[in-house]
């Protein structure tokens, strides 16, 4: 990343560089997980103004249609192109 001068001209912090390195890494088993990047300081340090503060949210979905999604993320790559196609 030292050597990206796209990043020199951008002048990222040191935060940054650092989470970006972590999840450019080579080697699967050496990258940062999702869940650790969202715990990553860079993220959480930013979260809150990007998104205007806390959002408490209270929304009610009906049961049915999370069943529909959890069916439609479990099903195969073709079936839910098929799917979608047909939507």
């Amino acid at each position: 990343l030292e050597k990206c001068s796209q990043l020199q001209k951008r002048e990222c912090s040191e935060q940054a560089r650092n989470l970006l390195g972590m999840m450019l890494k080579y080697e699967p088993a050496e990258r940062i997980s999702a869940s650790e990047a969202l715990s990553h300081p860079f993220i959480l340090k930013r979260c809150h103004e990007y998104l205007g503060g806390a959002v408490e949210a209270e929304t009610q979905l009906d049961e049915t249609i999370i069943e529909k999604l959890r069916r439609f993320a479990k099903a195969p790559r073709l079936k839910k192109v098929a799917q979608l196609f047909m939507a």
